[in-house]
């Protein structure tokens, strides 16, 4: 009887034992492991020392390949992960170390891509610099700056040491645009090299700083006139004409008394010597002293070079006749003429006598005697200025 009952726990644990395997293979076949890379996992850092600061960590991104039981997978996703470099006892430099990655419960780790990470490390450094302030907009017109002050000269910056060496000064940039009166404003403080590059990864300690600016109010001001001073003579035959200034009008300060003597401003003299064209330059202004001049110091002027004009004066020009009719014979009484003319000096020295054609055109008049008018041709360039007499008399009669 006990050997029978010995047999029936035997068997019956051997069921059980059967039945909870079984129970197993089908719960696998239900929930099977599986592999799975989840990408783009941040890569950080830890345990840096005291005095040190991260330059660079690369890759800054890992894929991370893990295996695990399907429904555990199923519910994963990045933040589930966690990228780390451990930097305990690193010192400055560039060196490569392990990605140790956090996983999450029921998860097996398979791979790291890529399995380590580059890192720079510099020393925590501190330096004292100037403070510089940089106003920008212009004030009120009618007033400038008298002094611009920080109300501290100098501020600690902090950062890397092969970085904070490139640091010059710290800027405080303040607008004064339309400004009247003193002014006093808490700005804040940018690191910036010698060439006013502003540097990243720089620390100000304090990021700010107040910063005090006195105006004053300017001298009554005027606008004046722009007058040329010319120097110097054309070429022969040439003359200096009409003038421009660009802008033709300037503005002035200065004191009440000064200011009502002042009705123009000269410019430096502008030769002309030789000019046979029009001469055009940019010609600094005199400023009388005490006077303070608002607008640009010179000016763009452009003289005009013309020919120069003249007349000349022929006496005893004698007095042609045309279109007298075959059978009729005319006479003139004077019969020469005075005639002044007036054009370019070098087209008139090369003027003859015999260049002019001076006549009276008798075409359809009779016999009898008339006042005819005297007629003068010149050469192209110049003009008939007088004709004296202006009219002869002429008799006409038969042959």
């Amino acid at each position: 009887m006990e050997k029978w009952l010995e047999k029936d726990l035997a068997l019956k644990a051997f069921s059980v034992l059967l039945a909870v395997v079984l129970w197993f293979l089908a719960i696998g076949e239900q929930n099977p492991p599986v592999e799975e890379t989840f990408r783009n996992i941040a890569v950080g850092a830890s345990n840096l020392g005291s005095g040190l600061v991260l330059l660079d960590l690369q890759p800054k991104m890992v894929a991370v390949k893990v295996q695990g039981q399907r429904r555990t997978m199923a519910n994963l996703d990045r933040p589930d992960f966690a990228a780390t470099v451990n930097l305990k006892g690193i010192n400055p430099g560039q060196g490569t170390y392990p990605i140790s990655v956090t996983l999450p419960k029921g998860v097996e780790l398979k791979e790291v891509l890529p399995p380590q990470a580059v890192v720079i490390v510099d020393s925590l450094a501190t330096r004292v610099v100037p403070i510089e302030v940089r106003p920008s907009g212009l004030p009120n017109a009618e007033f400038q700056v008298a002094s611009i002050k920080p109300q501290v000269a100098n501020v600690t910056v902090q950062g890397p040491a092969s970085r904070l060496r490139n640091v010059d000064r710290v800027l405080a940039e303040l607008d004064i645009t339309g400004a009247a009166a003193d002014i006093s404003k808490t700005v804040p403080l940018h690191p910036v090299d010698g060439e006013g590059r502003v540097l990243e990864g720089i620390t100000v300690i304090p990021g700010i700083a107040t910063v005090d600016i006195k105006m004053t109010k300017l001298p009554p001001s005027k606008v004046v006139p722009v007058q040329v001073v010319i120097s110097g003579r054309p070429r022969e035959g040439y003359r200096v004409g009409q003038y421009t200034t660009t802008p033709d009008k300037v503005k002035i300060r200065a004191t009440e008394d000064r200011l009502s003597a002042i009705q123009s401003l000269s410019t430096r003299a502008v030769s002309v010597a030789d000019a046979a064209a029009d001469v055009t330059t940019n010609v600094e202004l005199q400023v009388p002293p005490g006077v303070t001049l608002v607008d640009a110091p010179s000016v763009k002027v452009t003289i005009s070079i013309i020919e120069a004009q003249d007349e000349r004066v022929f006496s005893d020009i004698p007095l042609r006749i045309r279109n007298t009719a075959p059978d009729l014979l005319a006479m003139a009484n004077p019969v020469t003429v005075r005639v002044t003319v007036g054009g370019p000096k070098l087209l008139l020295d090369k003027l003859r006598p015999e260049n002019l054609e001076v006549f009276i055109d008798l075409e359809g008049l009779g016999e009898g005697q008339s006042e005819t008018v005297v007629h003068v041709l010149t050469p192209q360039g110049t003009k008939v200025v007088s004709v004296e007499p202006a009219s002869v008399t002429v008799t006409v009669k038969k042959r």
